[in-house]
């Protein structure tokens, strides 16, 4: 079993994600509302705020999904359709996908 972390940047790739999981009936996933460290210093901290808009970066929110593949074929068969949809994680602020191996899962 691999477990997936993706932390997408780009929300409106969100349904073409989530449809990705669906087409593989991958539905062990669950998605949370994330708010980016630069979001949170320019929001209370406005001493900061002129660093950010330097640096031309304004992604403050992201969702984090959380998925697992049942065999690494599946985690496989997902990669090669997020390239299919044109979800490119090495393109600047999409985010990015780590996966880790599980040696216990206990549930359904």
């Amino acid at each position: 079993m691999i477990g997936i972390i993706i932390v997408l940047k780009k929300e409106e790739l969100l349904d073409d994600i989530l449809s990705a999981f669906a087409e593989l009936e991958i539905f062990d996933v669950s998605i949370l509302d994330g708010n980016n460290l630069e979001g949170i210093l320019e929001k209370d901290l406005p001493l900061f705020a002129g660093l950010f808009v330097s640096t031309n970066r304004k992604m403050l929110y992201n969702k984090f999904i959380f998925g697992v593949c049942r065999e690494e074929d599946e985690y496989n068969d997902l990669i090669k359709l997020f390239k299919k949809k044109k979800i490119d994680f090495t393109k600047n602020n999409t985010g990015f996908i780590t996966t880790f191996k599980l040696t216990d899962f206990i549930g359904e």
